[in-house]
């Protein structure tokens, strides 16, 4: 995606709109026409350069929350700013954070609750940090590489994925159980909730309830 100063405002084309909103640039092409921009909610551009129509990051993304906010279930994506950069630079927890839109306290359960997945080689709620640090004696300091970021919070499942299962087929403990049986007793929630056609948050309690029971009928 390219990224321009236009008019004194981080910009892309159209083509960088289109991977931004993750449309084709097609879609981008009649969102941002005269006729529809009125009705699509279209930000207007800031300037022509090279030819091409230039459009604020800070319009694209405010554009992008609007769409959610319509579709609740349409996944969140990486914003347009977090996409500027070497894909291979680490970056911190506190740029991960405000990427994903969550707050302090959220980000603290995530890390909690993948903690236990880290520990074993795999990436839980949240990834596998790339690299961590002790910090001041109190905890880790964790990174990411920032193309790792922008590929989790580009596939991660809406607010309500995971809703509209009929009434009483829920998926229950004992099919967690069998799931993780089936998979030699090593899954990860991901792995999980695909199995069983459920969110992330439900799939991190089956997968956690599963394994204590298979650890006591162990015992």
């Amino acid at each position: 995606m390219e990224i321009r100063t236009i008019n004194g405002r981080r910009a892309t084309d159209r083509a960088g709109a289109a991977e931004v909103l993750g449309v084709s640039v097609q879609t981008i092409a009649l969102r941002a026409s005269p006729k529809q921009r009125p009705t699509s909610g279209f930000p207007a551009s800031i300037g022509t350069e090279d030819r091409r129509e230039w459009y604020a990051l800070d319009d694209l993304d405010a554009h992008a929350d609007a769409l959610r906010e319509q579709h609740p279930d349409t996944p969140r994506r990486a914003p347009a700013w977090l996409r500027d950069g070497d894909p291979d630079e680490l970056l911190p927890a506190t740029t991960f954070r405000a990427a994903a839109g969550i707050t302090q306290g959220t980000w603290k359960r995530y890390v909690q609750t993948s903690k236990p997945e880290w520990d074993a080689g795999r990436d839980g709620y949240l990834l596998k940090p790339d690299d961590e640090e002790d910090y001041r004696g109190t905890g880790k300091r964790y990174s990411w590489k920032r193309s790792r970021m922008i590929a989790w919070l580009d596939n991660r499942p809406g607010e309500r994925a995971g809703a509209g299962r009929k009434g009483g087929d829920s998926p229950t403990i004992d099919d967690a159980v069998n799931a993780l049986r089936g998979a030699g007793g090593d899954m990860s929630y991901t792995e999980l909730a695909a199995a069983l056609g459920v969110s992330h948050s439900l799939a991190q309690f089956l997968l956690k309830q599963a394994r204590d029971r298979l650890a006591a009928a162990s015992n």
